[in-house]
């Protein structure tokens, strides 16, 4: 039955979904239609969404869909740069985010520089709860790694306590911005 069906997702907390490989453009009309107002755990880990099914899922999550998440886990998808800017817009569309993990994936400075630059937009920090991010496994490089520091160093995520950028490509100029960005004025 569908009420019943409705009334079962709409109370969901938690939605593991890892290596399902059901996590496609269905499934994200479905999340985008009806929501899951009590939704605060959402694990897609492992699910090869890719580039395109990141543009479906940012738009599934959007605070009337998703207006509790706290987690959004989305490990081994095989998103790339394409994927990650799709998403990036969205994230401010999530005002509780607090776990954001987009670990072993294929990544590189042009995603990150995106979400750097999404994230420095304006005066109001756009993910403001967000305290731990994992980017770590991916193909981030300096220029990437550049960028985001560029972003931290505005305030851009005020309460990042725990940042994972281990297994990525990069050097002493990434990691040097990122010491600064780190360095109290």
């Amino acid at each position: 039955n569908d009420a019943i069906s409705h009334r079962m997702l709409r109370s969901l907390e938690t939605l593991e979904l890892n290596y399902s490989k059901k996590t496609d453009d269905a499934f994200f009309h479905t999340l985008s239609k009806w929501g899951i107002p009590s939704l605060k755990y959402l694990d897609l880990f492992g699910n090869g969404i890719g580039d395109s099914g990141m543009s479906s899922l940012a738009h599934a999550l959007s605070k009337e869909a998703t207006p509790l998440l706290e987690t959004l886990m989305l490990g081994q998808n095989q998103i790339g740069d394409n994927g990650l800017k799709a998403l990036s817009g969205s994230l401010s569309e999530i005002p509780n985010l607090k776990d954001f993990h987009i670990h072993q994936n294929q990544i590189g400075d042009d995603g990150m520089t995106a979400l750097a630059n999404v994230l420095s937009e304006g005066d109001i920090p756009k993910i403001p709860k967000l305290e731990h991010l994992c980017v770590a496994g991916n193909q981030i490089g300096e220029r990437g790694m550049t960028a985001f520091s560029s972003s931290l160093s505005t305030g851009a995520i005020p309460n990042l306590r725990c940042l994972h950028i281990s297994n990525n490509q990069i050097c002493d100029g990434g990691l040097s911005a990122l010491a600064t960005a780190f360095t109290p004025n």
